[in-house]
């Protein structure tokens, strides 16, 4: 038997108010991002806020168009911070997790590289 909450109207009104909160939450978080290497980025202030957001799968994911959403850029720290400033609060505020969605964090070590100099 399961223990998951039906997803009715009352999901749906929670998945509406979370992907919201979600939504505004994280672009105020990715306005303020600032490059690790910035003297390589000269990007505008509003470029990762347009090309850098997950609010869409998540709602994809909510609304079962998608399985999951991956997490992924090449800084791991603003990736986290990601999850630990936008959604982990909203998964809470709207006790998401109860209707069956989890959080899981993938990690396996890079390969090591190896260069022409290592090789001989």
């Amino acid at each position: 038997m399961s223990s998951e909450k039906p997803r009715d109207a009352s999901y749906a009104t929670a998945v509406k108010d979370a992907i919201e909160q979600f939504r505004d939450k994280e672009r105020a978080f990715l306005l303020t991002y600032k490059s690790p290497k910035p003297e390589y980025d000269d990007r505008p202030s509003w470029y990762y806020a347009a090309h850098m957001s997950y609010y869409a799968e998540v709602l994809f994911v909510l609304k079962g168009v998608k399985p999951c959403v991956l997490f992924a850029s090449g800084d791991q720290a603003h990736t986290q911070a990601i999850i630990d400033t936008c959604l982990k609060p909203v998964l809470e505020q709207f006790d998401l997790l109860s209707y069956g969605f989890r959080l899981q964090q993938i990690t396996h070590p890079l390969p090591r590289l190896r260069t022409r100099a290592s090789r001989t």
